[in-house]
């Protein structure tokens, strides 16, 4: 459940906009420290890098 709050938190910030450029930052910075953590959560993961995706698309 907690893997899931989590995802839908990543996912609902595409539709803050005006906070696209502070969420990249945040999010680029939660990737690199959360790849460097072993048995990491793969969803976690993969949301992260699609919210990253749909950002950067937008900017």
């Amino acid at each position: 459940m907690y893997v899931d709050r989590q995802t839908a938190a990543m996912y609902e910030l595409r539709f803050y906009k005006r906070y696209f450029p502070h969420t990249l930052r945040m999010l680029k910075g939660l990737r690199k420290e959360w790849a460097s953590v072993p048995n990491q959560f793969p969803r976690l993961l993969e949301e992260l890098d699609l919210t990253i995706e749909y950002i950067t698309g937008k900017l």
